[in-house]
Order: structure tokens, then sequence, then C-alpha cells
């Protein structure tokens, strides 16, 4: 089976600072609970080695460096000798007065395919917010640098919480020139029945949608380090029969997957949660749906 793990971290803290690897970052700590075990250096031979050599191709995401500019640089120079194809997604912020600038930066790199903004903001939990902004949807500014990116070839990736999901279909809807990612499955807020009800019922308005494509990573970040294939599969299952295979796609989080279930165990428990699916549809959903959309080359 050839599999594209469409969500990674390549990084090395001894060269571009890293906060959260340098201290204890609350925000980290409430999501990931003790991560102190996270290497501060993970290079792709690490990850090869994670992974038994098991994938055809990654997508490498900035891993929230004091240094953007140097990460995304540190990262396409590393990338560059590696003997996989690969693309890369940067960090941006669409309410940045420097928005323009920052899309001269990454025009610089062919390999960046995509885009994405930090705005999960849980609803009750102030530690589980990446953002002071509830809602940014409100500003012009943030809308119009937004349409910017219309005719540029970059995915789009706003990572939200399930509490956000409503509010994001409608920014969809409203950029239905703009390809979406939608992380972490919609990031529900919470397990609970409410929350799954509220969840799934989002995911079939995105249906509706053909600008719009669901990544399926962090299982850790979503239902704990504790996590299990009964506990999962519910939602695995809702979703993917939400929004259909052809727009599902496996990323494995690594390194921080490591913390809980590593790359091998993941894919044990895919194997048996999707046992239901036939060889075309593990595919799309290991490979086919991640090259296509993330432009890996």
């Amino acid at each position: 089976m050839k599999i594209i793990d469409s969500h990674i971290h390549l990084y090395d803290n001894h060269e571009i600072s890293h906060s959260h690897l340098n201290s204890i970052d609350p925000l980290f700590s409430q999501i990931l609970g003790d991560y102190a075990s996270l290497p501060h250096r993970y290079l792709f031979e690490d990850y090869q080695s994670a992974t038994n050599h098991f994938v055809s191709g990654i997508v490498w995401h900035e891993f929230v460096s004091d240094q953007p500019h140097d990460e995304i640089d540190w990262a396409a120079k590393h990338l560059a000798v590696i003997d996989k194809p690969y693309a890369m997604v940067a960090k941006i912020d669409f309410s940045d007065p420097s928005f323009d600038a920052e899309l001269e930066f990454l025009s610089q790199y062919g390999r960046v395919t995509a885009i994405r903004q930090h705005m999960a903001y849980h609803p009750t939990d102030p530690l589980k917010r990446f953002t002071n902004e509830s809602c940014h949807y409100d500003s012009q500014s943030w809308h119009k640098n937004l349409s910017k990116i219309s005719n540029l070839s970059y995915k789009c990736g706003l990572e939200i919480f399930s509490s956000q999901l409503q509010d994001t279909i409608a920014v969809i809807k409203n950029h239905s020139n703009i390809q979406f990612t939608i992380a972490l499955m919609g990031w529900p807020y919470s397990t609970d029945s409410e929350c799954f009800t509220q969840w799934r019922r989002q995911l079939k308005e995105l249906n509706a949608l053909d600008n719009i494509c669901l990544q399926f990573s962090a299982l850790e970040s979503i239902f704990g380090m504790d996590w299990n294939n009964l506990t999962v599969k519910p939602w695995i299952d809702a979703a993917i029969t939400s929004v259909g295979i052809e727009r599902c796609m496996f990323g494995s989080h690594s390194p921080i997957c490591n913390l809980s279930s590593n790359f091998m165990q993941q894919l044990d428990s895919y194997e048996i949660i999707l046992k239901g699916l036939s060889e075309n549809e593990k595919n799309l959903f290991f490979y086919d749906v991640a090259k296509k959309w993330f432009q890996v080359k």
C-alpha cells in the first residue's frame, strides 16, 4: 500500500527556535499533556526510521517556530535533498497588516502549496485557544486578504474547533474559488454525544461544497493520549460517510503522535477501522487524495 502522510513536522530546535520546545507551553500542555519527551530535533531520517521507510511522500507543516521565515527556509533546504516526493504548508495570518509581504516571501518556495492560519478557539477552555480572537470572520480586511489567494494555487487551511465550524462553512461558501483543508476532521471540541451530533450535522453541510477536503490527523489531540479503536471508529466512520472517501486523507501528525500511538500503531488501527473499505477506497484515503490536493511531487 502506498502512503502519503499529509501532516508531519520536521524541525531542528538547535537551528530554528521553538518556544514550546524550550519551555513548557500551557496551550500545548492542555492539549497534549506532558509533552516533554518530544525530541528537540526531528529530521527526515528520524521520520523514515520511525515509519520503517513505509511512506511514499510527505506533506511538511510548520511547527509554530519563533522564526517563521527561517523555519520555511530551513525546511525547504532540508526537504530538497530527501528521496521522497513532498509538499509544504506554511503558517500565515490573514489579519496581518504585512500580509502582502508574507505572500511575496512564500512565493520564493515552489513546494509551498498550502497555507494555514491557527484559529482554534475553544468555547469553554481558555487554555485551548490558539488566538485571542473568538472570530476573525467579522473583519473586512481578513476577508480581503483571504480573497487575494483566489488567483494563486495555495490550498487554505483554517485550523478551528468544531464550535467554529458553522461560521467557517459560511466563509467557505463565500470564497468558493478557494479550496479549503479542514484539519483534524473539523477538530471536535468535545467527545460527548452533543458535540458528536452537532459536528456530524456540520460535516454533512460540508458535503454540499466542492471546495473542501477533510484531513484525518492528530487523533491524540482530539481524543486524548489513550484513544483506542472503539473510541475513534464512530467519528472516523461518520466523517467519511458525511463528505465521501474521495475527499478524505490520512496524516500521522508525527512526531507528536508518538506521545500516544506511533505511526505503525496508527496504521494498524486504521486497518481495523477501515476494513470495510475497498482497496481503491483505501488508496484514496492513504495516497491519492493527498497527492492531488497538496500537489505532492
